[in-house]
């Protein structure tokens, strides 16, 4: 496996692997990474269709356990401590002209007023 893992990307490779994990167990025993939940869940919102065809073919996550999973996620409303964060540093990395414009952008009412200096 470690040999394949080098010619994949991490998507596939982790679709992969999962697929050979998954084949060897029942249909009620089967467990899903979080990162197989996150994969399945991006190509359901892409595509419904589209997923439901791959998953005659795959061993994926059903609908309802998808839906089961994402209602443990707690999602809150506004930006994240991380994104704040990441905003302030790329804020310091500006030239002094780019901070003046979002400044002036803040004050006309066109930037959200957050302290991200």
């Amino acid at each position: 496996m470690s040999v394949l893992k080098n010619y994949m990307c991490e998507p596939c490779f982790e679709l992969f692997s999962c697929q050979i994990q998954l084949n060897k167990t029942k249909s009620h025993g089967q467990r899903y990474s979080d990162y197989m939940k996150m994969l399945a869940l991006a190509l359901y919102h892409h595509s419904a269709r589209g997923y439901s065809l791959l998953s005659k073919f795959m061993i994926m996550p059903s609908k309802s356990s998808l839906c089961m999973w994402i209602q443990g996620v707690c999602i809150h409303p506004g930006l994240s401590n991380h994104m704040c964060s990441v905003l302030r540093c790329r804020f310091s990395s500006l030239s002094n002209l780019h901070k003046l414009a979002i400044e002036y952008g803040q004050m006309r009412g066109f930037c959200p007023d957050h302290d991200i200096h």
